[in-house]
């Protein structure tokens, strides 16, 4: 059996991680991985199972970067979603002022528990 794989996925909103998590889901053998995001976990509190996978020394912790996507393709492709999906331009403008700009167009290091071993993992 594969032991588990956490992947991480981090940039603004409409930087296709969404897509991006999606076309894996649908790649990996049935039952072999679940997507998880922020707002489902404030909607099914899975948090908890998450973060002990995580903890598990036979799992692997991976992040997949997306704060490389140009801000104003963020903004455009947010401007595409429906209304009620749309998290807005000022929204958008401001994570990436206080999460990416200050770091020469990079986030800062992910924090990850103890023992935890990080692979980057370049979106596809």
């Amino acid at each position: 059996m594969k032991p588990p794989e956490l992947i991480a996925c981090r940039g603004l909103p409409g930087s296709s991680k969404t897509t991006w998590a999606r076309q894996q889901l649908a790649a990996a053998p049935l039952g072999t991985l679940m997507r998880v995001n922020r707002d489902g976990l404030r909607r099914m509190m899975h948090l908890r199972r998450v973060l002990t996978v995580a903890q598990w020394p036979w799992a692997t912790w991976r992040v997949a970067d997306f704060v490389d996507v140009p801000l104003e393709t963020c903004i455009a492709r947010d401007a595409m979603r429906d209304e009620a999906d749309r998290v807005g331009r000022e929204v958008i403008v401001d994570m990436h002022e206080r999460h990416i700009a200050p770091f020469g167009g990079r986030l800062i290091p992910v924090p990850v528990p103890d023992g935890v071993t990080v692979a980057t993992l370049p979106p596809t």
